[in-house]
């Protein structure tokens, strides 16, 4: 089976992923499931000879126990999310690529890895990258995105839905080793009353906002009248 050549994934999902990484905690590494669909692609070069190659679609993420999909998607891989100040593959995740090609299993193709880091003036830049399971030596897909417009409205969103989820714990290691670091992370779906909650919240600071600036604005127009 030929490798794969270029993942795509929309800006609305990506702003998703991103949220995410803005709210996850330093120290920690959380892992999700990848879904989405392998497709052959078809382009046609300067030649006018047609070409195909394979490609990966990442439609959403997961939590790792998490057994639910939609019609038309399948799980494809993993997503690793941390903070750190270098964007490079941890040993776990490279023994995530080697041991999946070792097992040969078809339903996992690739990683999505994603840090996030703050820097000296206060913001905070992400970083993400794709890869392929199997494939020697490890190199980052092509990622083409589709429709940055409208990206912060989701990284919003979600990193207070996900700051706000009491259920964000990781899991105990079962011998008790101080030593040892547990990645995965169960993160249940917020709940309806909990979205709405949110949403109106948002609703009441965005009102403020608009309040605040209409007495901003009068008051300096009263402010130059009376010169």
């Amino acid at each position: 089976m030929a490798p794969l050549s270029v993942a795509y994934i929309s800006g609305t999902t990506l702003s998703q992923f991103v949220g995410a990484a803005f709210s996850c905690r330093g120290g920690r590494k959380y892992i999700f499931k990848v879904y989405g669909f392998i497709q052959n692609v078809s382009e046609i070069t300067d030649d006018q000879l047609s070409r195909e190659t394979r490609g990966v679609v990442i439609l959403g993420a997961a939590p790792m126990g998490y057994s639910n999909t939609y019609a038309g998607m399948q799980s494809i891989g993993y997503l690793s999310i941390c903070r750190s100040p270098s964007h490079k593959l941890s040993y776990g995740d490279t023994q995530r690529l080697q041991k999946e090609s070792e097992a040969g299993c078809a339903s996992h193709d690739i990683l999505m890895h994603i840090t996030s880091e703050i820097i000296s003036d206060g913001s905070t830049r992400v970083f993400y990258s794709v890869y392929e399971m199997g494939v020697q030596p490890i190199a980052p897909l092509q990622l083409k995105v589709d429709n940055l417009v409208g990206t912060l409205d989701g990284f919003t969103m979600l990193a207070n839905a996900f700051a706000r989820n009491v259920s964000l714990a990781p899991r105990s290691p079962a011998n008790g080793d101080a030593g040892y670091i547990n990645e995965k992370v169960e993160v249940q779906d917020p709940g309806e009353d909990e979205l709405i909650a949110l949403a109106q919240e948002k609703a009441d600071l965005t009102k403020r906002i608009l309040e605040l600036y209409r007495r901003l604005l009068s008051t300096g127009r009263s402010e130059i009248s009376g010169m």
